[in-house]
Protein backbone atom coordinates (compact mmCIF):
# COMPACT_ATOMS: atom_id res chain seq x y z
CA UNK A 1 0.00 0.00 0.00
CA UNK A 2 2.81 2.42 0.86
CA UNK A 3 3.93 3.01 -2.76
CA UNK A 4 0.41 4.29 -3.49
CA UNK A 5 0.10 6.78 -0.63
CA UNK A 6 -0.48 10.37 -1.78
CA UNK A 7 -1.12 9.25 -5.36
CA UNK A 8 -4.14 10.25 -7.39
CA UNK A 9 -5.87 8.92 -10.48
CA UNK A 10 -4.44 11.89 -12.37
CA UNK A 11 -0.85 11.44 -11.14
CA UNK A 12 -0.26 7.75 -11.90
CA UNK A 13 -0.08 5.53 -14.93
CA UNK A 14 -2.59 2.92 -13.86
CA UNK A 15 -1.36 0.27 -16.30
CA UNK A 16 2.00 0.27 -14.50
CA UNK A 17 0.22 -0.45 -11.21
CA UNK A 18 -2.23 -3.07 -12.49
CA UNK A 19 -0.66 -6.02 -10.68
CA UNK A 20 -0.35 -4.17 -7.39
CA UNK A 21 -3.88 -2.76 -7.49
CA UNK A 22 -5.58 -6.03 -8.47
CA UNK A 23 -3.64 -8.06 -5.90
CA UNK A 24 -4.34 -5.53 -3.12
CA UNK A 25 -8.03 -5.53 -3.93
CA UNK A 26 -8.25 -9.33 -4.11
CA UNK A 27 -6.24 -9.76 -0.91
CA UNK A 28 -8.48 -7.38 1.03
CA UNK A 29 -11.65 -8.85 -0.49
CA UNK A 30 -10.62 -12.32 0.62
CA UNK A 31 -10.22 -11.55 4.33
CA UNK A 32 -12.41 -13.43 6.76
CA UNK A 33 -13.11 -12.53 10.38
CA UNK A 34 -15.43 -13.44 13.23
CA UNK A 35 -18.06 -10.97 14.31
CA UNK A 36 -18.93 -10.40 17.97
CA UNK A 37 -21.27 -13.41 17.88
CA UNK A 38 -18.51 -15.67 16.57
CA UNK A 39 -19.97 -15.93 13.08
CA UNK A 40 -17.43 -15.97 10.24
CA UNK A 41 -17.88 -13.02 7.89
CA UNK A 42 -16.00 -12.01 4.75
CA UNK A 43 -14.81 -8.71 3.35
CA UNK A 44 -16.43 -8.41 -0.06
CA UNK A 45 -16.02 -6.10 -3.05
CA UNK A 46 -17.85 -3.07 -1.67
CA UNK A 47 -15.95 -3.09 1.62
CA UNK A 48 -12.63 -3.72 -0.15
CA UNK A 49 -13.10 -0.64 -2.33
CA UNK A 50 -14.02 1.45 0.71
CA UNK A 51 -10.94 0.29 2.63
CA UNK A 52 -8.71 1.18 -0.32
CA UNK A 53 -10.47 4.53 -0.67
CA UNK A 54 -9.90 5.35 3.00
CA UNK A 55 -6.19 4.56 2.63
CA UNK A 56 -5.70 6.48 -0.64
CA UNK A 57 -8.79 8.60 -1.30
CA UNK A 58 -7.45 10.38 -4.39
CA UNK A 59 -6.54 7.12 -6.11
CA UNK A 60 -9.22 4.61 -5.19
CA UNK A 61 -12.91 5.12 -5.89
CA UNK A 62 -15.61 3.42 -3.86
CA UNK A 63 -18.01 1.14 -5.63
CA UNK A 64 -20.98 -0.98 -4.65
CA UNK A 65 -23.35 -3.47 -6.28
CA UNK A 66 -25.31 -0.79 -8.13
CA UNK A 67 -22.16 0.80 -9.53
CA UNK A 68 -20.77 -2.61 -10.55
CA UNK A 69 -24.02 -3.40 -12.31
CA UNK A 70 -24.10 -0.02 -14.05
CA UNK A 71 -20.55 -0.44 -15.33
CA UNK A 72 -21.12 -4.12 -16.15
CA UNK A 73 -18.46 -5.38 -13.73
CA UNK A 74 -20.18 -8.62 -12.83
CA UNK A 75 -17.28 -10.50 -11.21
CA UNK A 76 -16.54 -7.87 -8.59
CA UNK A 77 -12.89 -8.94 -8.39
CA UNK A 78 -9.61 -7.04 -8.62
CA UNK A 79 -9.59 -7.15 -12.41
CA UNK A 80 -13.07 -5.64 -12.57
CA UNK A 81 -12.11 -3.00 -10.02
CA UNK A 82 -8.99 -2.09 -11.98
CA UNK A 83 -11.03 -1.72 -15.18
CA UNK A 84 -13.46 0.48 -13.28
CA UNK A 85 -10.56 2.73 -12.18
CA UNK A 86 -9.39 2.96 -15.80
CA UNK A 87 -12.88 4.09 -16.83
CA UNK A 88 -12.93 6.71 -14.09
Amino acid sequence: MEPLRNKSLKSVKLEELKGLITSLFDEIAGVSFKNKNGKVKYVESTAASKILHLCCPDLFMMWDANIRQGYKKTNGDGKDYFQFLIEM
